[in-house]
């Protein structure tokens, strides 16, 4: 996938981390996925959303991800781990030793590239990995 095309993009104000893994999804999969209504801002609105939505069932967990996967994401410091972001895995490029995967993520109003091993730069972890079966 080529990833240059959504750097620095700006994803809707609602939910724009989700409204970002929509759009990759329609335009690398043509996969429509469900609106998720909410303000970023309000935690517990997303959170809420994310355990009660009927698109959960749509995702499997998964352990080791692979491209184009959904990658769950909670604040660093939160126990409980409550997923609040999303973004997308991009694989890594083999071509350079030690290289880990990559989150293609919304982070305040554009889209960045975080490595995997530095997402806890960004004041996230990460909780899970999800994919949506193929079609």
């Amino acid at each position: 996938m080529n990833i240059t095309k959504y750097l620095g993009e700006q994803p809707s104000s609602c939910a724009p981390c989700w409204s970002f893994v929509r759009t990759v999804y329609k335009n690398e999969l043509n996969i429509t996925l469900n609106r998720v209504a909410v303000s970023a801002i309000n935690t517990d609105a997303v959170i809420h959303e994310c355990k009660t939505n009927p698109m959960l069932g749509w995702f499997t967990s998964k352990v080791i991800p692979q491209e184009l996967d959904v990658v769950a994401m909670c604040d660093v410091n939160d126990p409980q781990r409550l997923m609040n972001h999303v973004g997308i895995y991009i694989e890594p490029d083999l071509s350079i030793q030690g290289r880990s995967g990559y989150v293609l993520h919304a982070l305040e109003n554009h889209v960045v590239c975080t490595p995997i091993n530095r997402i806890h730069e960004c004041g996230k972890s990460i909780t899970q990995f999800y994919r949506y079966p193929s079609p």
